[in-house]
């Protein structure tokens, strides 16, 4: 119990902190598919992976981060929609066929903004990342208009990334692998030490909040399961009362 309230704690400093950023994938190659496809913005459930290398990633280490930012080359028109943002680290650095991975665990929800060029996802609770090959997924929470949306990133040696979604007369899902990684602004702290090693075996990844009927919450509220996600893929449970 009292791991968790300290847990809880070491991050809200970690979020007050200095903000850093560091931009991934700065380039100017442009791609419809990520970190949306928006010709299937108004099909719920279109998904999008993209796996950033841990090479990429070695000025994160031992960092909280609390947002990423993407960049479309034009203005959104989308109308109101919603994705839900997941993040999690996984052994492969590609994706070595046409099929989705497991292991992103929802993180925010963000949405793109009519008019806007930058696709935001603040975090609910940072992400300590502390190396290994980051997912991230963007799924269609809530659906809006389907309009074409091109993304600024690079071109990639193997496929990393892939998109997903279903047709409404198959019960299977298609989808496909690009060589591309879209343009990436993380926003970070590294004050994210009180946050490492909470555990004395295992590193934190991230932690959700569920009440009794299994829904989740934002924050805890009342009798609440705590389910923390370690950067080793596995999770523990435990229950409190706020």
């Amino acid at each position: 119990m009292k791991k968790i309230f300290t847990l809880l704690f070491a991050a809200a400093i970690a979020t007050a902190a200095h903000a850093e950023t560091l931009t991934v994938c700065d380039g100017t190659v442009e791609n419809s598919y990520a970190p949306m496809y928006g010709l299937y913005y108004d099909t719920e459930g279109t998904t999008c992976q993209m796996i950033y290398p841990e090479d990429l990633l070695t000025e994160l280490q031992g960092a909280a981060i609390s947002k990423l930012t993407f960049f479309a080359r034009d203005a959104f028109a989308f109308g109101e929609g919603s994705l839900q943002l997941g993040m999690g680290i996984i052994e492969q650095n590609a994706f070595a066929s046409n099929v989705a991975v497991e292991g992103a665990n929802p993180v925010a929800t963000g949405a793109p903004v009519d008019g806007e060029t930058e696709l935001v996802f603040t975090l609910d609770e940072p992400f300590v990342y502390n190396g290994g090959n980051l997912l991230v997924q963007t799924v269609v929470e809530q659906t809006a208009s389907f309009k074409t949306a091109y993304f600024y990133g690079t071109n990639t040696t193997d496929n990393s990334s892939l998109f997903q979604y279903s047709y409404s007369w198959s019960t299977t899902p298609y989808a496909t692998a690009q060589a591309f990684l879209p343009k990436v602004e993380v926003e970070y702290t590294k004050d994210a030490t009180a946050i490492q090693g909470m555990t004395a075996d295992k590193t934190v990844a991230g932690v959700r909040y569920y009440n009794m009927a299994g829904q989740q919450m934002r924050q805890p509220s009342g009798a609440t399961i705590v389910v923390t996600t370690y950067t080793d893929g596995t999770t523990s449970t435990s229950k409190i009362v706020k």
